[in-house]
């Protein structure tokens, strides 16, 4: 396979879709077609749906209602990557039907599939970053099943998200591999977030963009590099970048926060600051057009509105136990009664933002996490046995 980190022009395929630049990544639960409709308003160029497990979209019982929470497409959700979990490729590829058969005016112009997701679910069902790590093969069937059902390569494409290997080392040597695999056997995209597996939840840790870096100068060059990780604000998405050459960057928790982050916070039409409730009313405006499941939207408005739910505990109370969305927009007034010029907010991309009352401060941290799966672990077991002593404490003290 043919390395190169540049390129004299992009793929066909890619120019169809104006080669964007600003991509809402794919989020269980939480990238659904409201979600992608305001983050599109406001910069976002490409969208991808929630993760779609095949196993469970293509059975006879459960697909149709699974498939009618989790893929909904319609006007102006174009262009759209649908993303599949599951290592089987008649699985995969039947589960790819039945989504397409959803999709009328031909929104999908990808199928992406998952190797990134660190979760345990997904080593259970053979999918995500375990998917890649310990079963390449099998992706790579999956990824040229699809490629031959589905797409020609200049039109609909197939495409994956990987993350690092763990202790790979800084050549990415396993990685790199993998990756070939995948660009082998058909893959015209490939989404790298730039951190293993281990680094997940409290362990997560920076984000290396000098792997991501790295990994697109090992592409060949018709293959199109996405950056994920680490990008928190629209200067993040230059920064980026220009620090890895991909084409374009792809923010997910950093995004669900603050739909209006590849915008900068700037209204398109008049230039005015585009505000965290302002984002979570015009966020349930389309949640009620679309439909959206309310426990989607409570967990929507959860993190716009991070800041002042947090000063108000029983308003995140009220929130919690909202069984519509009435309910739901019933809470952001109750802020803004409570608070009414936002000041509990974090306020992106103004000179007063204050991340202690952001939801996705806690990703901001200076030094990687460590790679080495040992000292991951050696830190899991203390947690366990400062938890187990404090439960024999408790126990001794109730005798």
């Amino acid at each position: 396979m043919a390395a190169s980190s540049a390129r004299a022009a992009s793929p066909k395929w890619w120019t169809n879709i104006g080669a964007p630049k600003f991509v809402a990544a794919p989020m269980v639960d939480q990238s659904g077609l409201a979600f992608r409709l305001l983050a599109r308003k406001y910069g976002a160029e490409l969208a991808f749906t929630p993760m779609i497990h095949a196993g469970v979209s293509q059975c006879p019982q459960r697909g149709r209602g699974y498939l009618a929470r989790h893929f909904q497409t319609g006007d102006g959700d174009w262009p759209l990557v649908a993303q599949f979990a599951g290592a089987d490729e008649d699985e995969v590829s039947r589960s790819v039907a039945r989504v397409l058969e959803r999709d009328p005016t031909n929104n999908v112009v990808a199928l992406d599939l998952n190797l990134g997701c660190p979760q345990q679910i997904a080593r259970k069902g053979r999918y995500g970053a375990f998917l890649l790590e310990d079963d390449v093969d099998a992706a790579a069937k999956v990824v040229a099943r699809l490629r031959k059902d589905y797409c020609d390569g200049t039109g609909r494409v197939v495409t994956c998200k990987v993350r690092l290997m763990p202790d790979d080392g800084p050549a990415l040597r396993g990685t790199k591999e993998r990756v070939a695999r995948l660009v082998d056997a058909g893959a015209s995209a490939i989404t790298v977030h730039g951190r293993t597996r281990l680094q997940n939840k409290q362990h997560s840790g920076a984000c290396d963009w000098s792997a991501i870096a790295t990994l697109r100068a090992s592409l060949p060059a018709d293959v199109v590099a996405i950056a994920n990780g680490g990008i928190g604000c629209r200067g993040d998405v230059d920064r980026v970048l220009d620090a890895t050459g991909c084409d374009a960057a792809m923010s997910s928790e950093g995004l669900l926060e603050n739909p209006a982050l590849f915008a900068a916070n700037v209204d398109p039409d008049d230039g005015s600051h585009v505000g965290q409730r302002r984002l979570a009313r015009e966020y349930l405006a389309l949640a009620a057009a679309t439909g959206a499941h309310v426990n989607d939207a409570r967990a929507h408005v959860f993190k716009f509105a991070h800041g002042g739910l947090n000063a108000f505990p029983e308003v995140r109370a009220a929130l919690a136990a909202a069984e519509d969305l009435a309910g739901v927009a019933a809470v952001v007034d109750e802020l803004d009664a409570r608070d009414p010029a936002g000041d509990r907010e974090c306020r992106h991309h103004a000179p007063g933002f204050d991340e202690a009352a952001s939801w996705y401060w806690r990703h901001r941290a200076a030094v990687a996490a460590p790679r080495d799966p040992g000292v991951v672990e050696a830190r899991r077991l203390r947690k366990l046995r400062k938890a187990q002593a404090k439960a024999r404490s408790r126990t001794a003290k109730a005798r």
